[in-house]
């Protein structure tokens, strides 16, 4: 933070132009997976008889009341899981694509599509892209092209250079 003091830029500018962009990534992180902990406890709470109570629906209690009849009735408390976990998993990915796209050290990009979300996949990022066309014999080389491919201006390559 030393940059910007030799420029005798006043502290809220210093802190609006450099501190809040990489902060804003990580409170949204922070903020969604709060909203995960949050039903999580809620839902744990109603399910030991701690929060809301029976007349008033909730996961917690709907799971508590259908563990009685799982035998014989196992979706009572099979879907009331299932929605606590789609819950939770959807604030948690909300998150991730969020950082992910206001990450402002990659500058605003759209988000990619939610299989690559989930499966970790991600695009290379710029100077990863020329580090790995930049270093020898990691990339295979192109195969040459057909005659009926080339363009006219230029003449085709033969595998014998000419």
């Amino acid at each position: 933070m030393e940059a910007p003091r030799a420029f005798s830029t006043s502290r809220s500018r210093t802190s609006l132009r450099h501190l809040l962009p990489n902060l804003m990534t990580e409170v949204i992180v922070l903020g969604t997976s709060a909203i995960g902990w949050a039903v999580l406890t809620a839902t744990t709470l109603s399910f030991l008889g701690l929060g809301v109570q029976l007349p008033q629906p909730d996961w917690g209690s709907d799971l508590a009341a259908g563990a009685t009849y799982l035998s014989t009735s196992w979706w009572l408390s099979t879907f009331p899981g299932l929605g606590i976990t789609v819950t939770i998993l959807l604030a948690n990915f909300t998150g991730d694509s969020l950082m992910t796209a206001l990450d402002p050290r990659e500058g605003l990009r759209p988000v990619q599509s939610f299989r690559s979300l989930v499966l970790g996949q991600r695009r290379p990022r710029p100077w990863e892209r020329a580090a790995s066309a930049a270093a020898p014999g990691t990339a295979a080389a192109a195969p040459p092209k057909a005659a009926d491919d080339a363009v006219p201006d230029r003449p085709v390559r033969t595998e014998d250079g000419q």
